[in-house]
């Protein structure tokens, strides 16, 4: 009897001490678990025969020993019901080894899996994606991506390409499933001819990085461009265009997409004087990019102001241009495990305005005029790299390393008529040297755990120097001002983040070190002698930081609390030493609750603390242009701010209403206010930080409905804010004040079935300023877009617009604009013709009516002219 007890645990011992075991979870595409997926063991792989079965459980994990010892290559294939199979394999399996897997599953294509809507099978909702069917948004005005996805419900598309999709900003437009342009989509969406698209996916709670899929909380949004069927190795579009009015115009644009199994490309190169801006950058309104937005720590300041141009006209009717712009993407896969992508950017343009500026201050009591009449260039030139190397040491392992280097030079010139002294000149020159390094290392320790290590380390250099005239002096004589800054900004940032999921509850750790450094340096000529208008110091601030986020969905809701801890040690290098440590407690809180499938309220409330921003740490004067002197009175006390937000979400694709309501309020302590002085030749503002608080107040109306009956989509969207505001103005007492606002956007479209259908958007907007609740300034202007859809024939198409502008009700001028286009398209769809007309009306110059507290600026700019363009644009 001893015997067989003793053969029994011998047994027992060496199967556990020489069997594989297995273990892992199995999820689909969008990182979400597959529950009871059965796994089977074969030794071959195209067998229906296998030699050990199991199922996941209901969480889609699996932890399975075998009971089989196996010393040859094993399958592993995964079936769950409308996922298609999977098949992974170890090759000559370690006895005693315990293997780790995640298992992605692709679903099947068949209506099981999702929900799709009859009418021209327009879209179909796939868990967190909706697949938009790209013909049935068509009307054939669309020429690029753009125009499509403007035309896709609960996206909206901002003039400079940035989307927005359910109120969240979409952060990556992939091609295909690869992140080819990065935050620059707007490179395909722009470029990207409409035809090789067949749909767009909208993608909720999106994760870039696969170790990170179903453990991050991502609450990212990003879209997917499918290519249609065919559009594999090489195909392009080119587009020759050639018009004529007051000057020759031209609009030329030729690009190339790439595919292959292993590599992926787009190619672009353009030129253009008609207005268009085919580049993610913004140097006519000097709108930061989404890029630039989510590299805004790592940028310096640039001080002085750069030449830029803003009107309610659309860009395309005042961007008098001559724009170049290249442009190179791909993805490489060297081997599998390695990849690398690069992207290649220039860019050159000329801007050219002629302006007048009719100022009229009001100051105790007093009016101040003035008339300002300028005709300026500006000329940027900029150069870029991007590089990013992905490497996967393991299944669990994954090593990124990125680079970017960019070069960018300004100049802007403008001549003056000042208070009819004509004939005086203004030259800026804006240079910026920018370089970012970034690391990461991510490794998933388990199932539902994973460890990420970030390193960044940038340097970013902006010199700029304003030559000009003025008087700064108070006497009678105009002089000539030399003015130079130079910002330079270099940050070290290292960060260890730690994610955890389990079930409904997840959270993350992390902790990490940013040291900032900040030296400026600026010198002011006065007719080539020096003077003590001058600043030279260091800012250095070194932070300490760790945060603990969390996020538990139950039933309805989902929680999402953050609390941050941070220790900031801020030092002024300077002949006027200063340093200032706080120990700062910041904190976060998201409320979610959802009715139904397509609809949720929400609360969001914030509590942060900030430092100054670089413009607000010099102290001597600096000339910020012609009519402008700023300083600051120095201080490192941390700005307090608070926000708070409830809304309510309705998208509902299948009824066709889309419903937005967000209210919202700001309270900020210790923020900087203006000193404004006031004269004649120039105006001086100190900015100082002040102890009052500030609040602010929105509410934002969203209602979208397609009205079957009338065979039309309503738009109506309505945003109110109300904003205080401190100022001090030719030595008054603190002026206390409330800015208010309100913009209404009323939008139709309709879908008749025979050849004639309609737009029209009335925009009605009014903004007033009050100084102790007596009512200063105001103005109310309106615009009307009205446009003609008319499609005589299958292959042609007709489009006329008229826009109507009242700019000031308080005036009877009204600006009027009329453009049309007359499209052909062949049959096969691989070339059409465009006969376009623009400002057939002929309007040379618009105007409009621009307001503060305590001045009012009539400003009036010269436009596009008239032209007739035919356009050549042909597909392969």
């Amino acid at each position: 009897m001893l015997e067989y007890i003793r053969f029994y645990f011998i047994f027992c011992f060496s199967n556990l001490l020489y069997s594989q075991s297995l273990e892992g979870t199995i999820i689909d595409k969008y990182g979400k678990t597959i529950s009871t997926a059965s796994v089977l063991i074969k030794t071959e792989k195209y067998t229906t025969s296998f030699s050990e079965y199991f199922l996941s459980d209901s969480k889609g994990d699996f932890k399975y020993k075998l009971k089989q010892r196996y010393q040859s290559k094993i399958y592993i294939q995964i079936n769950a019901l409308n996922y298609k199979s999977y098949i992974d394999s170890i090759v000559s399996p370690k006895t005693g080894e315990n293997y780790i897997f995640q298992f992605e599953l692709s679903p099947k294509s068949t209506e099981l899996e999702e929900v799709i809507i009859s009418e021209k099978r327009k879209f179909q909702v796939k868990k967190d994606t909706v697949v938009f069917n790209s013909e049935a948004f068509k009307d054939g005005t669309e020429r690029k991506v753009e125009d499509l996805i403007k035309k896709l419900p609960g996206i909206e598309v901002a003039e400079n390409g940035r989307i927005k999709y359910r109120g969240k900003i979409v952060e990556a437009v992939n091609l295909d499933g690869d992140d080819l342009f990065g935050y620059n989509y707007t490179i395909g969406t722009k470029n990207i001819s409409v035809d090789m698209i067949e749909q767009v996916e909208a993608i909720d709670n999106y994760s870039q990085n696969p170790l990170l899929n179903g453990i991050e909380n991502s609450n990212v949004v990003a879209l997917n461009l499918k290519l249609k069927k065919g559009k594999t190795d090489y195909s392009g579009t080119g587009i020759f265009g050639i018009g004529y009015g007051d000057r020759v115009s031209y609009d030329l644009n030729f690009n190339i997409l790439g595919i292959s199994k292993s590599l992926k490309s787009f190619g672009s190169i353009s030129y253009n004087n008609i207005g268009l801006n085919n580049t993610p950058f913004d140097y006519f309104n000097d709108n930061l990019s989404a890029e630039n937005r989510e590299n805004e720590e790592l940028l310096s300041t640039k001080l002085l102001s750069d030449k830029s141009y803003s009107l309610i006209l659309s860009d395309q009717r005042t961007r008098i241009n001559q724009e170049w712009f290249g442009n190179y993407n791909f993805i490489y896969r060297i081997s599998p495990k390695l990849k690398i992508k690069t992207n290649v950017f220039y860019t050159r343009d000329e801007f050219q305005n002629e302006e007048s500026f009719q100022n009229s201050f009001l100051a105790n009591g007093n009016e101040i005029a003035y008339t300002d009449i300028t005709s300026s260039e500006k000329k940027p030139l900029s150069k870029r790299l991007d590089l990013l190397f992905t490497y996967n040491l393991s299944k669990k392992s994954l090593v990124e390393f990125e680079n970017s280097i960019s070069k960018s030079d300004i100049e802007s010139n403008s001549i003056l008529d000042r208070n009819n002294r004509a004939n005086l000149s203004t030259r800026l020159s804006s240079d910026n040297l920018f370089n970012k390094t970034k690391l990461k290392f991510t490794h998933r320790l388990s199932i539902n755990k994973a460890l990420q290590y970030i390193s960044v380390f940038s340097n970013d250099k902006s010199p700029q120097q304003l030559s000009t005239f003025g008087n700064f002096l108070i006497d009678d004589n105009l002089r000539d001002y030399v003015q130079s800054t130079e910002y330079k900004k270099q940050l070290i940032s290292n960060e260890i983040l730690f994610f955890s999921k389990s079930n409904a509850f997840s959270y993350l750790l992390n902790i990490g070190i940013k040291l900032d450094s900040r030296p400026f340096k600026s010198s002011t000529l006065v007719d080539n002698q020096k003077t003590d208008f001058n600043n030279n110091f260091d800012y250095i601030k070194s932070e300490y930081f760790s945060t603990f986020s969390f996020k538990i969905e139950k039933y309805r809701w989902i929680i999402e609390p953050l609390l941050s801890l941070k220790y900031l040690d801020q030092e002024l290098k300077s002949l006027d030493n200063r340093n200032k440590k706080d120990f700062v407690t910041e904190s976060e809180l998201v409320l979610k609750y959802h009715l139904n499938e397509s609809s949720k309220i929400s609360f969001l409330g914030s509590y942060e603390l900030t430092t100054p921003k670089s413009k607000y740490l010099f102290s001597s004067p600096v000339i910020f242009d012609s009519r402008t002197l700023i300083n600051n009175e120095l201080s490192l006390d941390l700005i307090e701010t608070q926000k708070y937000s409830i809304g309510y979400y309705l998208n509902d694709l299948f009824n066709n209403i889309d419903v937005y309501t967000n209210f919202g309020y700001t309270f900020q302590e210790n923020a900087f206010i203006p000193d404004l002085s006031i004269n004649s030749n120039f105006t001086r503002i100190n900015y100082f930080q002040s102890s009052k608080n500030l609040s602010s107040f929105y509410s934002n109306i969203s209602l979208k409905r397609y009205i079957r009956f009338l065979k039309t989509t309503a738009k109506l969207t309505v945003l109110y804010t109300t904003s205080e505001i401190n100022n001090i103005v030719n030595k008054s007492e603190l002026r206390n004040g409330i800015t208010q606002n309100l913009n209404t956007n009323l939008f139709l479209k309709t879908a008749f079935r025979f050849p004639i259908n309609f737009e029209n958007t009335f925009t009605y907007s009014k903004t007033s300023f009050s100084i102790n609740e007596q009512v200063l300034n105001s103005n109310l202007f309106f615009i009307n877009g009205f446009t003609a859809i008319i499609k005589p024939f299958k292959n042609w198409l007709i489009t006329i617009n008229y826009n109507y502008f009242r700019p000031n009700s308080n005036s009877k001028e009204n600006f009027q604009f009329l453009d049309s286009t007359l499209k052909y398209q062949s049959k096969k769809g691989w070339l059409s013709g465009r006969l376009i007309g623009k400002n057939l009306l002929n309007n040379s110059v618009f105007q409009q009516v621009e307001n503060s507290d305590f001045s009012t600026t009539i400003y009036q700019s010269n436009l596009l002219p008239r032209y007739v363009m035919f356009s050549l644009d042909i597909s392969f």
